[in-house]
């Protein structure tokens, strides 16, 4: 019986792409759950407009982002167990990751910002030196960026010759 090769790259994405997505969106579920709520009840309780905004962003950044980081917290309990530092950050981890997703109105941030955190913890893990951990990082940062410059590109390009075309008529 011959065992597969398994190399440093694949056990990092695998110990690093399917915790980030599976319990991001967990989360982000019962986020978006929770912020339902507050929709509903503001929108039910309160008449004025202005009003109800400013109290469910309230809701939603107090009550919604702190729910969140306790529920991140508990999860991440199971991996950490009793330390009260790594508890610390996993609760800072989960609030501030929610407060990006409302912030911003999008999980990607969130996403992204989890995925490269479990990368370089497994990084830590099975790379031996911190020089190179950076060097990946900064490859892996550089790549990030430009996928999105590109898709920023192409995306302008494809609007600015929309209009173009609309103009034209």
């Amino acid at each position: 019986l011959q065992a597969q090769q398994v190399t440093v790259t694949s056990k990092i994405l695998f110990i690093s792409l399917l915790p980030a997505w599976s319990e991001t969106m967990v989360l982000l579920f019962l986020l978006f759950f929770i912020l339902g709520i507050f929709s509903y009840l503001t929108s039910k309780f309160i008449k004025d407009k202005k009003t109800a905004l400013i109290t469910y962003f309230t809701l939603a950044v107090t009550l919604g982002t702190t729910t969140i980081a306790l529920i991140w917290a508990g999860l991440h309990r199971i991996v950490y167990g009793a330390s009260d530092v790594a508890m610390a950050f996993t609760f800072i981890f989960g609030f501030i990751g929610s407060l990006m997703t409302i912030l911003t109105g999008t999980f990607i941030p969130f996403w992204i910002w989890h995925l490269f955190n479990n990368i370089y913890s497994g990084l830590n893990a099975l790379v031996p030196s911190n020089e190179d951990i950076i060097f990946i990082s900064v490859l892996l940062w550089l790549l990030f960026f430009g996928f999105y410059i590109a898709f920023e590109f192409i995306n302008r390009r494809i609007k600015k010759n929309k209009t173009s075309v609309n103009d034209s008529f």
